[in-house]
């Protein structure tokens, strides 16, 4: 039985798939052959999928060190303290907020 017409993008995967096997000497025999091979697919899918959508989050990979810029900006913040004995005590911090 002839194949129908397929996109263009599988009829890739397959050749890509073909190469792999037969690149890394994988012989699939029976249904525990296939489910490795899935297995190891769709590792390999999910963890890009999962390393794009932190560089999207992040704004740079995670492999991108020299990237990251860090701006540091200090404020001084007047607060109280309640003591024990019910008084207040005055105090100043200072405060350092970092922005990526």
């Amino acid at each position: 039985m002839a194949r129908r017409k397929e996109r263009p993008q599988k009829a890739a995967m397959r050749e890509m798939m073909r190469g792999y096997l037969k690149e890394n000497d994988i012989s699939i025999k029976n249904s525990t052959d296939v489910n490795a091979v899935m297995r190891d697919m769709m590792s390999v899918l999910l963890e890009g999928v999962l390393d794009e959508e932190l560089d999207e989050e992040l704004g740079y990979s995670k492999y991108d060190y020299k990237s990251k810029d860090c701006l540091s900006q200090q404020r001084l913040c007047d607060i109280s303290a309640a003591m024990d004995n019910g008084k207040d005590i005055p105090m100043t911090l200072e405060v350092a907020k970092t922005v990526f």
